[in-house]
This record gives structure tokens, sequence and C-alpha cells, in this order.
């Protein structure tokens, strides 16, 4: 599960910059991962692009929920909230007392 959290950590912080395609402004190199990704420049990022980048094949699986070979904005901003949620429910799960 700790690959899911580096993956939604390295999203979240490259939301900001998350117009696919575009630089990075600013000092924070993070930021610009994904858009490092974009090689076509077409705004997302191709299953081929992903792995290209060192990225592995289930965590694409994960984010690229409509399945068409794709990773689009709205699908990273949808796989950070699954995520956020997956955390937060087993964060509960931590939090509750123990027999």
């Amino acid at each position: 599960m700790r690959p899911l959290l580096v993956l939604a950590l390295l999203a979240i912080a490259a939301l900001p910059s998350l117009a696919i395609g575009q630089p990075a402004q600013g000092p924070d190199r993070r930021a610009g991962a994904l858009a490092a990704m974009d090689k076509d420049v077409d705004r997302r990022i191709s299953k081929a692009e992903w792995l290209a980048a060192g990225r592995r094949e289930r965590r694409f699986a994960f984010v690229d929920k409509n399945s068409d070979g794709f990773v689009d904005k709205a699908e990273m901003v949808d796989a950070m909230q699954r995520l956020r949620a997956m955390r937060g429910n087993r964060g509960a799960a931590d939090a509750a007392p123990q027999p």
C-alpha cells in the first residue's frame, strides 16, 4: 500500500501544474512530474509514457478509471480523492480500540 501513498503524494504535489504538458513554474520541481511524463504534450499521460517514466503498470490501472489507456487531469484528481478516502478508512480502523 505504501507505493500508492507515494504516488498520491507526488500527484498531490503536481496538482498545481496539472495543466499537463505545461512546464512547472517556480522552484518546486516535483510539481512538474506529471508534465514531464507527457512527452507528446497532449495534456494526458498514455500508458506508454507512464511506463517509460518508470511508473508501475498497476498504478496506471488504478488511476486510469475509464480504462482508455490515458490519464487526464480529472482522472488524476479522482485517484487522489480515492486514495485519501482509502487512507481515511484505514486511519479510522487504526484508531479503533483493540479488544
